[in-house]
């Protein structure tokens, strides 16, 4: 199935769904009987498996969006009443599951799912995924550059949990400008300056080819930045080979001009990555 966008031709690839379905599974539940799972937090730390399996592939890890996430979380839910990539639908005209995504405000041009259910870990979920060639094959397509993922959970269903995946690919001119902060992509398609990049670096033993390359794959850029920032921001941990190289002035500590600077050489601003304080410090107060 292929249909047409403004901005270019989608090519929607499908995968089929995994039916296997767990006979015995535990489901975590409060002193009361209630049943109160952190679907977010389940959701974030699919996608972090995720990540770092991609990371130890030698692939880049993916970003996600809020909205997208929200659009998979919407896609569990559907998945309960009927477990298929077509959306449940009153009538025989059936939508193929990219139809949760806004065209409007995210413009992609490829896009494929994973589902599964029945397991209730992130764990045994994502082995279930993983010993599916079809669904490995989806996790780590080095073309994807977003993903989202939702979970469900219904004591009443015939599975009980339901998990979703979606990633999708931009076209290339969009997904140039949202790299290189470009203000009329960004005012066009305003969501994406709230990207999140959701995996823990920390376990996986990273080597840095060099200063300034945070995440390991051998390049500087955007990643390098958004990762650093989560780690200002307390939501992502370095190792130490990690931290030396988010070091980018070599004054001792990994600070905000230290993003500020690894932002300037990605854009173009300066020749290279400067390891004297110094200059970084008069580099950035010529720019004002």
């Amino acid at each position: 199935m292929k249909a047409k966008l403004n901005y270019t031709k989608r090519i929607i690839s499908t995968f089929v769904a995994m039916m296997v379905s767990a006979v015995c599974a535990s489901v975590p539940v409060t002193s009361s009987g209630s049943i109160e799972p952190d679907y977010k937090e389940m959701a974030n730390e699919l996608m972090i498996l995720v990540n770092n399996a991609r990371v130890d592939a030698g692939l880049k890890p993916l970003l996600t969006i809020s909205f997208l996430n929200d659009s998979s979380q919407i896609r569990a839910r559907e998945s309960i009443f009927q477990f298929s990539h077509k959306r449940p639908s009153w009538d025989d005209n059936e939508e193929n599951f990219d139809t949760v995504i806004n065209d409007n405000l995210i413009p992609w041009e490829y896009a494929s799912e994973n589902l599964a259910n029945g397991m209730d870990t992130v764990e045994a979920t994502f082995m279930q995924w993983q010993n599916s060639p079809k669904h490995w094959a989806a996790m780590m397509n080095p073309d994807m550059q977003y993903m989202s993922a939702g979970v469900a959970y219904d004591p009443n269903s015939d599975h009980g949990w339901y998990w979703e995946q979606m990633f999708i690919r931009l076209p290339d001119d969009i997904y140039e400008g949202i790299q290189n902060n470009d203000p009329k992509i960004m005012e066009e398609f305003p969501i994406f300056r709230d990207t999140n990049l959701v995996y823990d670096p920390a376990g996986l033993h990273i080597t840095p080819v060099s200063n300034g390359d945070i995440n390991g794959d051998g390049i500087v850029d955007i990643f390098d930045v958004v990762l650093l920032e989560r780690y200002l921001n307390g939501e992502e941990r370095l190792n130490t080979d990690q931290i030396a190289s988010a070091d980018i002035v070599v004054d001792g500590a990994v600070t905000a001009l230290d993003v500020e600077f690894l932002r300037m050489y990605i854009l173009g601003e300066i020749p290279k990555l400067q390891l004297d304080v110094g200059v970084a410090l008069r580099t950035i107060l010529g720019k004002q």
